[in-house]
């Protein structure tokens, strides 16, 4: 289990406490999830589709498990915080041209 939290720390914004939090919601495998959809899904973090004749209806996350949405929220949070974040380096190095062509 050690090293399953330390291949968690590695990711942006996952501290020792959110690895542990996410750890102790799914389990060491992933064995009770066919794919990453599932799991998604499962955590409360997949938007429903709801879409008719070309438009986009507002929709709603999934309810799921109220604990792991919080924590993988908390971590995305963090990520967006830090400043050691690799992902933001790269959006901080671009002009702001290309930044508003991207969205």
């Amino acid at each position: 289990m050690i090293q399953q939290v330390e291949r968690l720390e590695s990711i942006p914004g996952v501290s020792r406490q959110i690895a542990t939090g996410i750890i102790a919601e799914i389990g060491v495998t992933m064995e009770h999830f066919q794919t990453h959809k599932h799991l998604a899904s499962w955590a409360g973090v997949c938007p429903g589709i709801n879409e008719s004749a070309g438009k986009k209806m507002s929709s709603r996350t999934t309810r799921g498990n109220k604990y792991l949405k919080t924590t993988l929220i908390e971590a995305a949070w963090s990520a967006t915080r830090s400043k050691t974040n690799p992902l933001l380096a790269i959006k901080q190095s671009l002009p702001e041209e290309e930044i508003k062509k991207q969205q």
